[in-house]
């Protein structure tokens, strides 16, 4: 079973895709912040994880760049609202997935999504 690390500081957003996730099959482990989520990082090595880019403590692109230090195989995975052109080129250079809540399209870079919205 494939693992998924899946940080989001808002808790409903966890609850409604963690079922979803572990019905195609994923093993899920959730984290409310960033810093919880780089320690399960840690211990558990997902091969895929799905963070949020804005949190209290770390932002999104932090914890890309210390799961890629990390585990520079790992499949990295972007939710977000904002849509602004400067964290899209940042997130290129990351080979991360970019999908933006509200189906307001998505744009794969280097990694399949898992679904969009």
């Amino acid at each position: 079973m494939t693992k998924l690390l899946l940080i989001d500081d808002d808790n409903s957003v966890r609850e409604s895709l963690k079922p979803s996730l572990e019905s195609e099959g994923y093993e899920v482990f959730t984290a409310g912040d960033a810093a919880n989520g780089l320690e399960i990082f840690c211990r558990e090595n997902p091969y895929i994880v799905l963070t949020a880019i804005r949190m209290p403590d770390l932002d999104g692109i932090e914890v890309l760049r210390k799961a890629k230090a990390q585990d520079p195989d790992a499949q990295l995975l972007v939710l977000t609202v904002n849509g602004k052109l400067r964290l899209f080129q940042v997130l290129l250079r990351w080979e991360v997935s970019w999908d933006r809540r509200g189906g307001h399209g998505s744009h794969k870079v280097g990694f399949d999504p898992i679904f969009s919205w």
